[in-house]
């Protein structure tokens, strides 16, 4: 499979990359107006997260981070990693921040954490 990011992946390929059964979700969505303790929230959790992995860049993303825009009230935060072949460690150091958690790299999902 090619490391590029324009490659379409087929059912298949994403079926197997997953890390649990994929089942319907059959439950309303709630989206709510933006908050702005949001940035506070992700500060406080990516405080706390560093304590378990280091001084590693964690960022907020997802809707929550674009201020004025409706979202699921659900903090998203990307940890971005200079080297993905340390995602062992990385998962490790993760888990023991008691977070849920899935990981993936440019070429795909991989684990969850």
């Amino acid at each position: 499979m090619p490391a590029d990011d324009t490659h379409l992946r087929s059912d298949e390929e994403l079926q197997a990359g997953q890390v649990a059964e994929l089942k319907p979700h059959n439950a309303p969505i709630t989206l709510v107006e933006y908050d702005p303790v949001w940035p506070a929230l992700f500060a406080r959790e990516a405080q706390r997260l560093s304590a378990a992995l280091g001084r590693r860049a964690l960022r907020i993303v997802g809707s929550t981070s674009v201020p004025g825009l409706c979202a699921k009230p659900i903090i998203d935060i990307v940890l971005v990693v200079e080297d993905s072949a340390d995602e062992t460690l990385i998962s490790r150091s993760w888990r023991r921040s008691g977070t849920a958690c899935v990981s993936g790299s440019r070429t795909g999902w991989s684990t969850a954490c």
